[in-house]
């Protein structure tokens, strides 16, 4: 465990949650379980990949608060997991498409070296429609 304060305390909450699970799927005879937050399927059986997929999601919450600081005033909180990002992407509201964007564009990154909201094509389009100025069309 690293030992930088909010991020450790981060990491302990994961780890209890992620021991929690693992218990729940053993009594229940199950092999696969979904990580927190992520909702990543893994093999409980592989104890290689817990300390990797903690990491994961400690990441993703770090974004996640990260977000909170930096997003519009308008915007939910940052999606995290598949499921998450793909109702935001087909909700009613443009905007809140563009945080499941980012969300899920973060997530591809391994919630690692990203952009900021307003440094990526979709913060960029919020920006230019707040201050009606006619945006190009981006095709990605």
């Amino acid at each position: 465990m690293q030992n930088n304060g909010p991020f450790q305390r981060i990491e302990r909450h994961v780890v209890e949650l992620f021991e929690a699970r693992r218990q729940a799927a053993n009594a229940a005879g199950e092999d696969f379980v979904s990580a927190p937050y992520t909702e990543e399927r893994f093999s409980i059986r592989r104890d290689s990949l817990f300390p990797f997929v903690q990491h994961q999601v400690c990441r993703a919450l770090v974004a996640r608060a990260s977000f909170q600081v930096t997003a519009p005033p308008w915007a939910p909180e940052l999606p995290l997991s598949s499921t998450e990002f793909e109702k935001m992407i087909g909700g009613k509201s443009n905007k809140i498409a563009l945080v499941g964007y980012y969300g899920r564009s973060l997530a591809c990154a391994n919630w690692g070296f990203h952009p900021s909201f307003y440094d990526t094509p979709a913060g960029s389009w919020h920006l230019r429609t707040r201050q009606n100025v006619s945006a190009p069309i981006l095709n990605c």
